[in-house]
């Protein structure tokens, strides 16, 4: 991701980022978090998807956070918290 000040395309800042997947479902899920923190779910004998861990909608969107803020924001919670997705 590029950050432009002032409209300049001289003073291009290149910043790095991850990418947080956020649930489209309704506005009062809410969820947002990282590709590793989805949930499976199972289709069939063989293919899987993945859903929100929270509500169980597949479809997301992506919103690209920061790196510096997503280690400020996220880190110490997805240790506390994080563990292998489970499969429905």
């Amino acid at each position: 991701m590029t950050k432009i000040a002032l409209n300049e395309l001289d003073d291009v800042e290149k910043v790095e980022c991850v990418e947080i997947r956020v649930c489209t479902r309704t506005r009062a899920c809410k969820w947002k978090g990282t590709y590793p923190q989805l949930a499976l779910k199972k289709k069939d004998e063989v293919e899987q998807e993945h859903i929100c861990p929270k509500c169980g909608n597949n479809e997301f969107y992506i919103e690209y956070m920061p790196l510096y803020k997503y280690k400020k924001n996220y880190v110490d919670m997805t240790k506390a918290l994080h563990k292998p997705s489970p499969i429905l």
